[in-house]
């Protein structure tokens, strides 16, 4: 009797027994879990740490690289105006050489004009003095061919050579050598010039 009562316990402290360590297998699960799910929140929070902080380094060195890119536009920009102003003042000095010069070349062409025209005004007295020497010699030649004409005539005259001073009044006249004759006295009298002279006797024979 024993033995049922005994085998149809058994069967009851085997459920219970069998379900005690069910329970006790639930419970030591769940903290499995839960550090599971902490380590795998932990490495998701880094790896998005890490990609923030991978992107945010990204962006920097992107932001880097254009500002570095920009700075190099300027400075380029810069280095070429400055170029450009340093050959601006180059040619504007150029400038201020050649118009400082002009200034120098007029100035000598003003004073080379001058000079030129000083020049022809002494020419033109030269000349001038020229024509009147020459005149002069000219009219001091024809006085004293005149003078030789106008002695031999008086001397013909003074002997009585008539014909030969007519001859001689004639020649002159053709030579056009009686207004060449002095109108002052030549000689220590003063009685009769040249001229008058030939007068005088051009009239007594004509």
């Amino acid at each position: 009797m024993n033995t049922p009562e005994n085998n149809e316990n058994t069967p009851n402290i085997d459920e219970n027994a069998s379900e005690i360590p069910v329970i006790e297998s639930t419970d030591q699960k769940k903290p499995t879990n839960t550090t599971s799910n902490i380590k795998l929140n932990r490495r998701s929070v880094t790896n998005y740490i890490s990609v923030l902080f991978g992107a945010a380094f990204f962006l920097l060195l992107l932001t880097f690289l254009m500002e570095q890119r920009a700075s190099q536009s300027i400075i380029d920009g810069l280095t070429t105006s400055i170029s450009n102003l340093k050959e601006s003042n180059s040619a504007m000095e150029s400038v201020d050489a050649l118009y400082q010069k002009n200034s120098e070349l007029n100035e000598d062409v003003i004073a080379f004009q001058a000079s030129v025209k000083a020049l022809e005004e002494e020419v033109a007295a030269l000349e001038s003095q020229l024509e009147t020497s020459t005149t002069e010699l000219q009219a001091f030649t024809d006085s004293q061919a005149a003078m030789d004409w106008f002695w031999q005539l008086n001397e013909a005259f003074v002997r009585g050579r008539n014909s030969t001073a007519r001859k001689l009044i004639r020649e002159m006249e053709t030579l056009e050598l009686v207004d060449d004759l002095p109108i002052e006295s030549v000689t220590d009298n003063h009685r009769f010039s040249p001229a008058d002279r030939y007068t005088e006797i051009y009239n007594i024979l004509f």
